[in-house]
């Protein structure tokens, strides 16, 4: 599976979706209805992704996913492409290790981009943190913000993606969930000449301009999901994840001559849960 090398808790958004909403455990109660999220689960999803970051063609994706719970708030999470566990037990607060393992940009479907260097698979470490805040008023909601920052550790380039983002929460019924989420991305020079640049070989290969964009914010994104509770232990959801690429990644001729910076992720997932 090709991936769209933009760090997404996971390649597809079935697993985003599903992700996000049973790596919330807690419960709220209020006016019959409650934020009832299970701590520990096992699951996956499928849908449909940009074949590369930046580009117009599509893929279909299919992702595992896993959280484990032990000691009152310390975690295990492992999504797609990205694990982490939460090291510390202090109400809402989180942070721990994070690995993220990179899929590279091989076998494409464009012509043109195709006649580029490829780009290899890597591994990252590094570190997330962040809050989740549970609301248990009349209008019950969770959010959660935080960070996650990472650098390549093993491949044959280097890199560093650094990406805050804020999720939420809210039951519209005991069994029905809605979720919004918001971030953005900020990268460091190397992994954007790696992504997003064009080398003076891959110029003359290609017949795209010379490129070399700096650091920088290189994406935001915002997804809505839908999440069902179908029995006491499984869960249907889906929704829709939509990115757009900015910067030297938006501004590179690989995503304006032969791609999109709209970047669209699609799917639905499906999980088992237990306490």
């Amino acid at each position: 599976m090709k991936e769209c090398p933009l760090l997404r808790i996971t390649v597809t958004l079935a697993a985003i979706m599903l992700v996000v909403a049973l790596t919330l455990p807690g419960r709220v109660a209020a006016m019959g209805m409650s934020v009832d999220i299970m701590p520990n689960f096992i699951g996956g999803g499928i849908g449909v992704t940009s074949e590369w970051s930046g580009s117009r063609e599509s893929m279909v994706g299919v992702v595992p996913a896993a959280r484990v719970k032990w000691d009152n708030n310390r975690f295990v999470e492992w999504y797609a492409l990205y694990a982490g566990v939460n090291l510390i037990d202090s109400g809402g607060w989180e942070f721990g290790p994070a690995a993220v393992y990179r899929l590279g940009r091989k076998n494409v479907k464009d012509d043109v981009v195709k006649l580029l260097p490829e780009i290899g698979s890597a591994f990252d470490l590094g570190l997330f943190g962040g809050y989740s805040y549970v609301n248990a008023g009349d209008i019950p909601f969770r959010v959660r913000v935080g960070i996650t920052a990472t650098a390549i550790v093993l491949g044959s380039y280097s890199g560093t993606n650094v990406s805050p983002y804020l999720t939420t929460w809210v039951p519209l019924h005991p069994k029905v969930f809605v979720g919004l989420g918001v971030g953005a991305t900020w990268a460091n020079a190397s992994y954007m000449n790696t992504y997003y640049g064009v080398t003076p070989m891959g110029s003359a290969a290609s017949g795209l301009q010379e490129y070399s964009p700096g650091g920088g914010f290189r994406q935001v994104y915002a997804w809505p999901a839908l999440l069902v509770k179908v029995s006491d232990a499984w869960y249907v959801g889906t929704g829709a994840y939509y990115q757009r690429l900015t910067g030297g990644a938006a501004n590179s001729p690989i995503v304006e001559q032969r791609g999109s910076c709209n970047q669209w992720t699609y799917g639905a997932g499906l999980g088992y849960s237990w306490q």
